[in-house]
C-alpha cells in the first residue's frame, strides 16, 4: 500500500465538492491517502498509473513479424520459428516484410489452412507455391544485381566458365550438364572400382545384420563415383539445412524441395548397382561366394524398388543413410556452366 507506483492503476474521476476537500488537507492541495493519489487545483484526482504502459524492449522476430517482451525471448523463438525457411532468409535480403495471415494455421503462399502449427511447418517445406515464388524472389534479385552492375562488366555469349551455387542461386548453366530425370553418364564406371568399394566395406569389421548400413554405403559410394562425371552433377543443395535444391532442366536450373529428388537419385544409383552384379560376377566370381556381399545385394535391390521407404531396422538407421546421400549433393562441387 505504501509502494511509490501502487500495483493496481485506477481509473481517472472527478472529484466533487473539490474546494472543499482542498481546504480540509495541507495548503499544497496533497491529500495524503494510503493510494498516494495527488489532487490538482483543478480538482481532477490523479494516480500514479492511469493507463497501461507497454514494455519500451519490444522485440520482433524476423521470421514470422511477431513483438516479445525482451530480445532473449525473440531470440530463443527466432530458432525454432515456424516461418524459418529460405524463402523467408531471402526476403529478408532483399528487404520485403510479408503480410501475415491472421490465423497461426494457415499457409501464407497457398492460403492452405492446416490443423496444427507443425502440420505447417511440413507443408511449407514442400508447398509447390513457396517454390514458385522463391524463383521469382532469386530472378528479381539477380535482375536487381545486373542493374546495379557497372556497364562494363558483361558475360561473353559462348565462353566457358566455372559457376557456382551462390546465395541459393546458380549462375551461367551449362547445357552439357544431363538434364534431371535422364540417363546419366557412366563411360568412367568401372567394375573393378566397385568390388573395391565391396572390400572397403569388408574392411569395416561390420556383423551380419549390418548388412543393411553396408547398403546404404555401398550406394553412397557408388553416388559419389557417377558424379567424378561433373556431367552427371544435375541436382545440387546449396547448404546441409536447406529444404530448397536446384535441378538441371534444358536451359535453366528449376528450383524444388529435396525429399522427391533426392529419393528419385537414391533409387537411380541403386538401380545401377543392381545392372553391374552380373559384370561384377564375371570380373571376379569370388565376390557373390561372401554372404555379406549377397546380403548387401538384396537390400540395394530392395532400394531400387522401394528407395527410402525400404525401413526394415527402423528410422534411426535409414535418417543416416539418407543424411549422407544428401550430403552427395551439396553446393561444394563446382557446377561447370556457361
Amino acid at each position: 500500500m505504501s509502494r511509490k507506483k501502487p500495483c493496481v492503476a485506477e481509473n481517472v474521476e472527478k472529484v466533487d465538492d473539490t474546494l472543499k476537500k482542498i481546504e480540509k488537507n495541507n495548503p499544497s492541495g496533497r491529500k495524503n491517502n494510503p493510494f498516494s493519489e495527488k489532487i490538482t487545483p483543478q480538482g481532477e484526482k490523479i494516480t500514479p498509473r492511469v493507463e497501461k504502459i507497454t514494455p519500451r524492449n519490444k522485440k520482433k522476430c524476423q521470421m514470422c513479424l511477431n513483438t516479445f517482451s525482451s530480445e532473449k525471448y525473440k531470440n530463443d523463438h527466432e530458432k525454432i520459428c515456424k516461418h524459418r525457411n529460405e524463402t523467408r532468409e531471402l526476403e529478408i535480403e532483399m528487404e520485403i516484410e510479408p503480410d501475415m495471415p491472421a490465423c497461426k494455421t494457415e499457409c501464407r503462399f497457398c492460403n492452405k489452412n492446416l490443423s496444427r502449427t507443425d502440420k505447417l511447418f511440413k507443408h511449407i517445406l514442400k508447398c509447390n507455391e513457396r517454390f514458385d515464388y522463391h524463383n521469382r524472389l532469386l530472378k528479381q534479385q539477380e535482375k536487381n544485381k545486373k542493374e546495379s552492375q557497372p556497364m562494363c562488366q558483361t558475360i561473353n555469349n559462348g565462353t566457358i566458365n566455372n559457376g557456382t551455387i551462390n546465395n541459393g542461386t546458380i549462375n551461367n548453366t551449362n547445357n552439357t550438364i544431363n538434364i534431371f530425370g535422364s540417363q546419366r553418364s557412366l563411360e568412367h564406371i568401372q567394375v573393378e572400382r566397385i568390388i573395391q568399394f565391396l572390400r572397403d566395406l569388408k574392411r569395416k569389421n561390420l556383423t551380419d545384420d549390418q548388412t543393411y548400413e553396408q547398403a546404404g554405403d555401398l550406394i553412397i559410394m557408388m553416388e559419389n563415383y557417377i558424379q567424378e562425371d561433373t556431367n552427371n552433377k544435375n541436382f545440387v543443395i546449396p547448404n546441409f539445412k536447406s529444404q530448397i535444391g536446384y535441378i538441371k532442366k534444358e536451359n535453366d536450373w528449376e528450383i524444388t524441395g529435396v525429399d522427391k529428388p533426392l529419393n528419385i537419385q537414391f533409387k537411380e544409383t541403386a538401380g545401377i548397382l543392381c545392372e553391374k552384379q552380373n559384370d561384377i560376377e564375371t570380373v571376379n566370381e569370388k565376390v557373390f561366394q561372401n554372404n555379406n556381399n549377397v546380403e548387401i545385394f538384396k537390400h540395394v535391390k530392395q532400394f531400387n524398388n522401394k528407395g527410402f521407404s525400404h525401413n526394415m531396422y527402423g528410422d534411426q538407421k535409414l535418417k543416416v543413410i539418407k543424411t549422407n546421400f544428401k550430403i552427395t549433393k551439396l553446393k561444394n562441387k563446382n557446377v561447370t556452366s556457361v
